[in-house]
């Protein structure tokens, strides 16, 4: 899915604005203040759902104050070349969504053709950058820093990396020398014995043949001390 097209009914300071996305990499500029964010987060309403009037998010929506309408519609290009469209508007909730394939209305539980399991804290953290995003890359070790750009625009990367590290929390508790506890360390450390004993029960077979080779030699030497 790749997105061609915003169409702004009203959200915040863009009011029947139109955003043309055709080309395959899209460059947004401009001073401050100018609505690069408020771009951003139109996108992402669109997709996830308005900000409720409750609490602090209140001042995370973006109702126009030069418009009745709030909200737009966002355009989306399939690989066979069809067209899906999100529309959301004000109403209950996050918001009024209508889902459309080729002009023909949908359900809503089409949505996830489009996004798949994409979510809003992915969109956030994948495509929002701001001064604070920039400078936390550089408070990321080496691993940290591999696992966000694994992250990055791969389908289920928070699953396999997350069972990732649960198979390396697993095998730190199988392979890590905390004491008797672990079974590994405990085989291990039975091995050892068992080793040990092993060769202990050599040396003694050693000592054994010694022994028993001893009074055949003197029998042997006193037999020909008697021939003389």
């Amino acid at each position: 899915m790749k997105l061609v097209k915003a169409k702004i009914y009203g959200f915040g300071k863009w009011v029947d604005q139109e955003f043309d996305f055709q080309q395959d990499y899209q460059v947004i500029f401009g001073s401050n203040e100018a609505g690069k964010t408020t771009l951003l987060n139109f996108i992402k309403s669109i997709l996830f759902g308005f900000a409720s009037a409750r609490g602090d998010n209140k001042y995370l929506q973006y109702k126009p104050k030069t418009s009745s309408q709030y909200g737009g519609e966002l355009v989306f290009k399939a690989d066979d070349n069809s067209n899906w469209t999100i529309r959301r508007v004000d109403g209950k909730g996050d918001g009024e969504l209508t889902l459309f394939h080729d002009e023909q209305q949908v359900p809503e539980a089409l949505l996830k053709e489009i996004i798949g399991s994409f979510t809003k804290d992915d969109f956030e953290h994948t495509h929002v950058f701001d001064d604070k995003n920039i400078f936390s890359i550089y408070g990321l070790d080496e691993n940290q820093l591999e696992t966000e750009i694994m992250s990055v625009d791969a389908v289920g990367s928070k699953e396999w990396l997350a069972t990732a590290d649960h198979m390396t929390a697993s095998a730190e508790n199988i392979y890590k020398r905390r004491g008797q506890k672990q079974p590994l360390i405990a085989k291990l450390k039975e091995r050892d014995d068992l080793i040990e004993e092993k060769a202990e029960f050599e040396n003694q077979q050693v000592v054994y043949q010694k022994l028993r080779i001893k009074p055949n030699r003197l029998k042997l030497s006193l037999t020909i001390m008697q021939s003389y």
